[in-house]
């Protein structure tokens, strides 16, 4: 029984947000259309403790609604204004596009792999 609070712990801080960074981002590996997407600014936030830039992108969908779309923020640009990015999208949400790079789904897999062998390792332990 003293195993319990690890477990529950590698399954919170673990299991639990990798599975929300597959749930966020497959989706997009599954019924996402790529596309070019063209930078046409970045935003530097200078601000906070930990300074943060974010690209905005634009682009035209398949069925010619031109969108525009911030990345999440980074330390780094994804690109400076003018460069081309391959973005990923919904046909039916075209205004929620991700640049390609910016998928979690690896490293989500990777934790997730971890926690469920610590996980299992803590309850054979048991």
């Amino acid at each position: 029984m003293k195993l319990v609070a690890p477990a529950v712990l590698i399954g919170v801080f673990f299991i639990i947000p990798c599975l929300v960074l597959l749930w966020r981002d497959v989706p997009f590996i599954r019924r996402g259309v790529t596309c070019d997407g063209v930078c046409v600014a970045v935003h530097r936030n200078p601000s906070t403790a930990k300074p943060s830039v974010t690209c905005e992108f634009e682009f035209t969908a398949a069925d010619g609604q031109v969108a525009r779309v911030m990345t999440t923020a980074h330390s780094q640009p994804l690109a400076e204004i003018g460069e081309t990015r391959s973005l990923l999208y919904l046909p039916d949400k075209p205004q929620k596009a991700k640049v390609a790079t910016d998928l979690n789904v690896g490293t989500a897999l990777f934790g997730l792999l971890v926690g469920v062998a610590v996980f299992t390792a803590l309850v054979v332990a048991a």
